[in-house]
Order: structure tokens, then C-alpha cells, then sequence
């Protein structure tokens, strides 16, 4: 009776729980067989072949084999193979546009691809390996990662060895797409085994070639397969032991899924805190009764004058507690710190072995606490399904934002809900710019990617802007530290603030911009302000010129004095004028100043969308609840608040007049937005409070409105300047352009008389521009 052999199927592949070619046995031998066409592969040798010679290798698996796929077992003679000749015929093609966005999304450019790769046949990756003059296997892959190779393959070289020319350093991996990941971020002495983890022929083949380099980084996959591996090249290498270091990965399996799940500038770090192999296998760390021991030259002497207790650590983060000479302090650090003496020395106490030990050091003591590895996020508030903040177990760099904890807050009780419904409306004597505010911070919580819009709130001193900003901040769990004046803040700290919490919102006060250089700075960040609306990462250089990344997800408000009328501004805010008159009951003001209601209103409506999941109103709905507005972006502002709104008519259960109203004050809101027509409006309106006579730029001629525009613009730029507006003042070509399409302007070329000066009568014909009817400069043209 035959012998039967297990094997699952993955279309035309068969694999195998035994390989007749290496005779390895067990759940993943990586032994496959092509139903189809009878080819065989064993991934741990790197041979192939034809149906008819697995007679060669075991006679008994043939036979089940052929009873599986129904090929004959007439023996045909195979051809050799000539290397070069095939890699000449079928390697002339570059890889296709399928296989370069097959790599782009693996976070691989085109770069290193035209040296090492070709398109081969059935449109599979064609991977040469060469012993330096000629080629002695080609290897093939396709995008399913099915591999295979021509016949008489040698696995005793390396793929890419042929390009490195310094002996620097030399990284081995087990495959070519981390070989390509390697290249991506900038080393290019990487080498990759040819046939995967179980073939290392290629390190014994090339030992003394391997021997000339200073330094070997063994970078195999992090699993059982790369375990086995990194043992095999070990005793293959043990010559050199004092050359070898091992890369550790962490949570990921390869250089693959760190360039993808994290950065390229963390896969540098991974390889750059490589780890001596002989101080990584042999215990040379030791906890004494005060502090850390090493074993130097078979000598236990101090390491340290601390003992850790670790907290939790992250791929970019150590926190915990350190205890020295009887103090205990608590420390939170990045790993990159924590790597160099001053970083110990800052957060720890005194390290007195040699800096080279560190890495080794701190890999000793995470592995002894693996099971407290926590994950890290980008920024508090709600990510994904779930609310993070300084109480979560999650590790956030973000401290320029104070967040109050969710658990220190109380429940909103009956009670809380009864004088909210009553009193909240209360919160300025208009019902509803009181809602306004409240509603605008509520909708963050169910809007929490995405473009938001700025709360700008205006008007003189005394008027409660501040008391009103911080009850909205406070209502999102921050608190008066979340107020920053704008004279007082450089660009590099908007961002920073700007980057905290995709929640809780901050405060940019006393906006009073008077004097040429807050002007200045004022259209200095007002490019920042946008990208904040539009929730767009950017990048800010320091004075050491170093990058940092912002992600500008934090809710923003604009309070003072002055308005910023930059167009491309105005329409991504949300205004409110204060007044002085306008004030609210002093009773409900007291009430939410001095006791936590408006906290545990915010924690409620936080508690009900994670609980039954975000608002969502479809786009029609929009439009049929505020028909008249027309600008989309400012819907799309206005359905923010909306969506607040609804969140806290759950809560409170307004009157149907106070909805009715509320939805009327929006769309008023909403269409009182700017536009270019209000702007260059405002803009003449400079001309009209100027001592500048407006017959020498502007005619009535039988009922029609005339300017002489590039007159008109040499005004608006004089006044501007004079006047330090903060009115947007575009180029002339695009302000006319912007005037144009908007139907402002009705005619150009039109030939007008207008007067030479304001004293004589002469005229001249200039070509001027025809606009909309204005009645700005009626009282000059009168007297």
C-alpha cells in the first residue's frame, strides 16, 4: 500500500507536510508541487525541477504524487539551462506599472529596482544572482509571492552582493523585499539570502568576503524560521563573532512591516540600535541590592546607581518609576534619550560603564519586561473607537495641551440635566450665541477627522470673550491653561498646540494685531491657520534644523479685538460677536465658572458617541435643513455645529422654537460668511475714508458703475499699508481675475472719461472697468 501524504491546496499549488528534497517534515516544510504542470519546489534548499525527477529524490512520494495530479511517469530529459543566455532573452524588460505600485504600497520607490530586478515570464519578478562574472540562478516571484527558479540554480551567493563596494558594514536578510526596504532608507550594503531562511549556502560560500567587512548586522525575519536562521549563520560565523550584531524588531516580523506600519526613520533606528551578538547571547547584566551590575573581563563591577521599575514602554517610549539612593522618582522618556549617558543622567541617575553597553543594556532590561510593551498614539482624543487621555494606558508625546482625565470627572446626574435645559440657553443674553459655542465644541467629539472650523470670537474689552473661550474649552476637558495669548506664541508653538488632541480645543487670545510686526506675524501663520481647518500634517524645522511633524487635528479658536479678514480665512470660520450688552445671567455664569457641569455635560456627550457610535447627517439632509446657504464650505462649517447640536438635543431636550430658531441663526451665520465681493468692498471702503478724491478713479455715466481699476488698486495698496488693515489684499490680476468670475465686473475695456486731477476740468479717456452698481462713494460724488 502507498504511502499517503498530507498536503492542502492554494489553486494550483500543493503543499506539502514533507519535502522529498530535503526530507524536512512537519506543518510548513515549504515544499510545493503545481498541479498543473508538475513543477516542484523546495523553498529550503532552493531546487526545483520537473515532475520526473522527484523519482531521483524519493521514489515513494513520486508515486502518491502521480495518483494526485495525473502526470505520467515517463522520465524526459530536462536541457541545461544556460544562465546567462535566458537572463539575456528574458531580462531585457524593466519591471511593469503593476509591480512598481505593488512596491509603492509597500513603501518602496524605483530607485535600486532597474540594477537589481527584471520582468521575467508569466510577468513574475526576475531576481539574477551572479558569482561576479556570470549568472548562477534566477529566482522568480510572483505578486501572490508564489517562488519558484530555472533549473540548476546555485544558492551559494547572495542577491546584490556584486554592487557593494565599501566594507563598512554589511546587513543580511532573508528576502529581497526587505532588502529593497533597507536600500529605501539609505543602506546600501544589504544583502539578501537567495532562497529564503532555510538556504544559508550563501553565507558559508561567501564567509571570507563576509569576513572583510567591519561590521555584520544579522537582520533576519523575527519568527521561528528566522530564529533557526540566525542560529545556522551564527555557527557559520563564529570565526568573527566579535563582528556580528543582531537588529530586534519588536512587535513587527521583518524590515517590511516597519517601513509600512511605522516610518522610514524608524526602520534607520532599528538598524542603527543594532546589538553585539555576543553580548546580546551571553548574560552579562546582573540586579544587585542598589543598583545594576555587568560582567566585564569575568569581573561583576557596578553599572548603575538605580534600580528600574518599568511602567510600560512603546516603540518609541520607556515610563516608569526609578528608585536611587533611597528616592523614587517617575520618569517618562524616549527610547533615543535613554540611549545616550546625559539621557540617564536627566531622568534616572548615573550609568558608569562605557556608552557602547547602553543599547545593550536597555535591550536586557525590555526583554526581562516584554509584557508590558503598550501601544503609542499620535494625539489624545478619540482614535479609532476609543477615548485616550493622560489616565489611558497608551503612551502619547503631547504636553503642550492640558487635558483633564475622563475618570476624574463625575456623571452628569437628573438633576445636572434638568438646570441644564433651563439655564444653558442662559449662557449669553442672545439663546442663540450661547448655543453657538457649545455646539461648535460638542460637534468635534462626532467630527474628529477631517476639516473643522475655526471659532473666531470678536469684540471689545469686557465683552467676556475669555470667560466664553474657556467655558468652551473646559467643556471639552481642558482648562484655562488651554489660553494662549498671540503676542506671547511663536509659529512653531501654534503647531505644536495645534497637533495635541483631535477634542479638546485651544484658545489663541488678546488677537489685537496694531504695529507692523504683529501684522507681519499675523499673515505669517495665517498660512497655518488654514492648514489647521484642513487638518493637514506639516513640517517645522527648530534651530538645530531638525523636522518635526505636526498633524493639525486640535480644535481652534481666535479671540480679541481684531477680526482677520483674510478671505481664504474667513470662510473656514465659524464668528461670534461679543458685546458688553450682551452678557449672560450672572447666576448661570456663576454656576458654570465655579462647579464642573459643563465637564460632565462633555463627558456625556463623549460617553453616548462612543457608546452608539458618531452622528452622521447625509449630505441632502443638510441642504434641506439650511436651503438659502449656497458657499459649500461654509455648509460643510455649519453642519459641524449642527451635528452638536443634535448630539446635545440628546442630552437636554430643547423646545421646538429654540431648534427652529437655532437652525435660522445658522444659515444666517452661514451666508454672512466672506466672500471676494465683501472683501474688495471693505478694501474701497479704505478709498471712501481717505482724503483721496474718488472722481479721479470712479464714475457714474447713465446709470452705469465705472473704475479705473489699476488707479483703484495704487489707492487700496497706499491705504492698506497706511492703515496696517488686515484686510486680504491680493495681487491685482488675481483680485480682478477673482471679481470676474463672480460677475462684480460686467465689462472691461470700456473707453470712460475721467478727470486729470481735482482742480481743472481736463479729462482723458482711460480704459476702465465696468462693475455691479456700489454706493460707496455716493457722498463724494454728491457734494
Amino acid at each position: 500500500m502507498e504511502k499517503a501524504y498530507k498536503f492542502k491546496e492554494y489553486g494550483d499549488q500543493l503543499r506539502f507536510d514533507y519535502c522529498p528534497v530535503c526530507k524536512s517534515e512537519g506543518d510548513n516544510p515549504d515544499f510545493t508541487l503545481n498541479k498543473k504542470t508538475g513543477d516542484f519546489y523546495c523553498h529550503r534548499e532552493g531546487k526545483g525541477g520537473k515532475f520526473h525527477q522527484l523519482r531521483e529524490y524519493d521514489e515513494d512520494f513520486y508515486n502518491f504524487a502521480k495518483t494526485i495530479i495525473k502526470i505520467g511517469s515517463k522520465k524526459k530529459t530536462t536541457p541545461k539551462v544556460n544562465l546567462d543566455e535566458a537572463m539575456r532573452k528574458r531580462g531585457s524588460y524593466f519591471l511593469n506599472k503593476e509591480w512598481i505600485g505593488y512596491l509603492k504600497g509597500r513603501g518602496i520607490g524605483e530607485k535600486y529596482l532597474k540594477n537589481l530586478f527584471r520582468l521575467g515570464k508569466n510577468k513574475n519578478m526576475m531576481i539574477p544572482i551572479t558569482d561576479g562574472k556570470k549568472v548562477v540562478a534566477i529566482k522568480y516571484r510572483g505578486l501572490n509571492k508564489e517562488m519558484s527558479c530555472e533549473v540548476g540554480s546555485s544558492g551559494n551567493y547572495f542577491i546584490n552582493w556584486q554592487h557593494i563596494v565599501n566594507r563598512d558594514y554589511l546587513i543580511i536578510v532573508e528576502g529581497e523585499i526587505d532588502l529593497l526596504s533597507a536600500l529605501e532608507v539609505g543602506f546600501e550594503n544589504v544583502v539578501s539570502l537567495p532562497f529564503g531562511a532555510h538556504n544559508v549556502r550563501a553565507v558559508k560560500n561567501q564567509k571570507k568576503w563576509i569576513g572583510e567587512f567591519e561590521k555584520i548586522i544579522i537582520a533576519v525575519d523575527n519568527d521561528e524560521a528566522g530564529e533557526k536562521c540566525y542560529s545556522k549563520i551564527l555557527e557559520e560565523l563564529k570565526e568573527i563573532h566579535h563582528k556580528l550584531y543582531r537588529v530586534y524588531m519588536g512587535k513587527y516580523k521583518d524590515f517590511n512591516e516597519i517601513l509600512v506600519n511605522e516610518s522610514g526613520e524608524k526602520l534607520k533606528e532599528v538598524i542603527e540600535n543594532c546589538v553585539r551578538c555576543d553580548q546580546a547571547e551571553e548574560e552579562i547584566f546582573f540586579q544587585g541590592e542598589n543598583g545594576y551590575l555587568i560582567k566585564d573581563r569575568g569581573e561583576i563591577i557596578p553599572l548603575t546607581d538605580f534600580l528600574l521599575e518599568i511602567k510600560g514602554f512603546s516603540d518609541g517610549y520607556i515610563l516608569g518609576v526609578s528608585y536611587n539612593m533611597g528616592s523614587r522618582r517617575e520618569f517618562r522618556a524616549k527610547k533615543t534619550e535613554l540611549l545616550l549617558p546625559t539621557g540617564i543622567v536627566q531622568y534616572l541617575g548615573y550609568y558608569f560603564a562605557s556608552p557602547n553597553t547602553i543599547a545593550s543594556f536597555w535591550s536586557w532590561i525590555l526583554k526581562e519586561n516584554e509584557d508590558k510593551f503598550i501601544g503609542e498614539i499620535d494625539h489624545y482624543g478619540i482614535v479609532g473607537d476609543n477615548y485616550y487621555d493622560k489616565a489611558s494606558k497608551i503612551i502619547c508625546d503631547k504636553n503642550d495641551l492640558a487635558i483633564q482625565n475622563i475618570e476624574n470627572i463625575p456623571d452628569l446626574t437628573k438633576s445636572n440635566k434638568m438646570w441644564l435645559r433651563k439655564n444653558l440657553i442662559f449662557l449669553r443674553k442672545d439663546i442663540n450665541q450661547s448655543l453657538l459655542g457649545v455646539c461648535w465644541a460638542l460637534g468635534r467629539i462626532h467630527i474628529s477627522e477631517g476639516s473643522y472650523p475655526i471659532l473666531e470670537l470678536a469684540g471689545t474689552t469686557s465683552a467676556g470673550k475669555t470667560e466664553y473661550a474657556e467655558f468652551i474649552v473646559r467643556l471639552l476637558f481642558g482648562t484655562k491653561e488651554n489660553i494662549k495669548s498671540l503676542g506671547t506664541l511663536t509659529l512653531h508653538q501654534i503647531r505644536s498646540i495645534s497637533s495635541c488632541s483631535n477634542i479638546t480645543p485651544w484658545v489663541m487670545d488678546e488677537v489685537k494685531i496694531v504695529g507692523r510686526n504683529l501684522k507681519e506675524k499675523a499673515d505669517y501663520f495665517a498660512s497655518t491657520i488654514r492648514s489647521i481647518y484642513d487638518n493637514k500634517t506639516i513640517n517645522q524645522g527648530n534651530t538645530k534644523n531638525r523636522l518635526y511633524e505636526f498633524k493639525l487635528c486640535t480644535p481652534f479658536i481666535i479671540s480679541g479685538e481684531t477680526k482677520i479678514n483674510d478671505v481664504s480665512i474667513k470662510n473656514r470660520v465659524i464668528p461670534v460677536q461679543l458685546k458688553t450688552t450682551n452678557k449672560g445671567d450672572y447666576q448661570v455664569f456663576e454656576k458654570f465658572k465655579y462647579t464642573d457641569i459643563l465637564e460632565r455635560l462633555g463627558k456625556a456627550i463623549l460617553k453616548q458617541r462612543l457608546e452608539k457610535g458618531a452622528i452622521i447627517i447625509p449630505e441632502n439632509r443638510i441642504r434641506d435643513v439650511f436651503p438659502d446657504v449656497i458657499d459649500e464650505r461654509q455648509l460643510h462649517n455649519i453642519k459641524c455645529v449642527y451635528v452638536g447640536f443634535k448630539a446635545l438635543d440628546q442630552i437636554v431636550k430643547f423646545d421646538k422654537e429654540v431648534k427652529d430658531s437655532f437652525v435660522k441663526f445658522l444659515s444666517k451665520v452661514a451666508n454672512d460668511g466672506a466672500n471676494p465681493v465683501r472683501n474688495f468692498l471693505a478694501l474701497l471702503g479704505l478709498l471712501a475714508e481717505s482724503d483721496k478724491d474718488c472722481r479721479l478713479f470712479y464714475q457714474v455715466k447713465d446709470g452705469k458703475h465705472y473704475i479705473w481699476f489699476s488707479m483703484v488698486y495704487k489707492g487700496i495698496c497706499e491705504e492698506h499699508f497706511r492703515t496696517n488693515s488686515t484686510l486680504e489684499l491680493l495681487d491685482m490680476d488675481t483680485l480682478r481675475q477673482q471679481l470676474k468670475e463672480i460677475q462684480f465686473i460686467i465689462r472691461e475695456r470700456v473707453s470712460v472719461r475721467f478727470p486729470i486731477d481735482s482742480f481743472s476740468k481736463k479729462t482723458r479717456i482711460v480704459s476702465a472697468t465696468e462693475i455691479q452698481p456700489i454706493s460707496i462713494f455716493d457722498f463724494q460724488m454728491k457734494e
